[in-house]
């Protein structure tokens, strides 16, 4: 009967693996960093041309008063939620511990994204359709 001899070398399946492992980490987070530069651009998109929340739906429109102050402010025509632009600069991303965090840090950012008791929420952040921009991002970054 012959004899057949199989030898694994470990060290080299080991690193191997170590490498893969690597490379799928490595897709992580440049999916992510698409997906975190992608919502921040689509948020400006809404600020800048749709004027439309995450889910399509346009934005209530100001109210007199507002409407009166930005016309004296000579800015009423950039739209809704651009005054100054400090919103639209402020509009950023982090991944930390593999979660992408997408937000403004505008003081002010919350009231136009939730609203107030005296003012319609104006959300300008969020998923909309482009889960499935997402979705082929990621598939993507894996093959």
């Amino acid at each position: 009967m012959a004899k057949i001899n199989v030898r694994i070398n470990s060290a080299n399946a080991i690193k191997a693996l170590q490498e893969k492992q690597a490379q799928i980490a490595q897709a992580k987070v440049t999916s992510l960093q698409r997906i975190g530069q992608m919502q921040v651009d689509t948020a400006k998109q809404r600020i800048t041309q749709t004027k439309t929340g995450p889910d399509g739906q346009p934005w209530a429109a100001w109210s007199m008063a507002t409407q009166k102050e930005r016309r004296r402010q000579g800015n009423a025509s950039r739209g809704l939620l651009w005054r100054t632009g400090a919103l639209l600069q402020s509009i950023q991303f982090t991944i930390e511990n593999n979660v992408l965090r997408v937000f403004s840090d505008a003081p002010y950012a919350r009231f136009l994204q939730f609203g107030t008791p005296k003012m319609p929420a104006r959300p300008f952040l969020g998923f909309s359709d482009q889960i499935n921009k997402i979705l082929d991002t990621i598939k993507e970054q894996l093959k």
